[in-house]
């Protein structure tokens, strides 16, 4: 498996929805590896931002999580398991977007967003 770079969004929706069914409800499962945490982000489809079904929004769910709560590192399949099988659906923060490429391009942040090479 590739390096997770910095600051880089990388789609982890196959592997996650393999590890935990209630992935199901999401379109999109994006993993960061930042300085001291990692993001998890979530995005569902026909959500807005008060979790009420509305056609045509999307709602992405970001969550920070510690690096020495879950995995020390993103080096191997197994570190993404550990992170997908102990999500507790916790939120940092929400946005509400107009579409999936929205939600993209709030993820990509100027830093492009990743593929995991297995």
């Amino acid at each position: 498996m590739e390096k997770f770079d910095f600051a880089k969004y990388y789609d982890i929706t196959d592997i996650a929805k393999k590890r935990n069914k209630e992935y199901n409800t999401y379109e999109k499962i994006f993993l960061c590896v930042d300085t001291n945490d990692f993001w998890l982000a979530r995005i569902q489809k026909d959500i807005n931002k008060d979790y009420a079904i509305e056609k045509g929004k999307w709602l992405v769910e970001r969550d920070k999580i510690n690096k020495h709560s879950k995995a020390q590192s993103i080096e191997k399949l197994e570190d993404i398991y550990k992170i997908a099988d102990n999500d507790e659906f916790e939120n940092w923060d929400i946005f509400e977007r107009e579409s999936l490429e929205d939600c993209l391009e709030l993820l990509n942040g100027g830093f492009g967003l990743g593929e995991i090479q297995l």
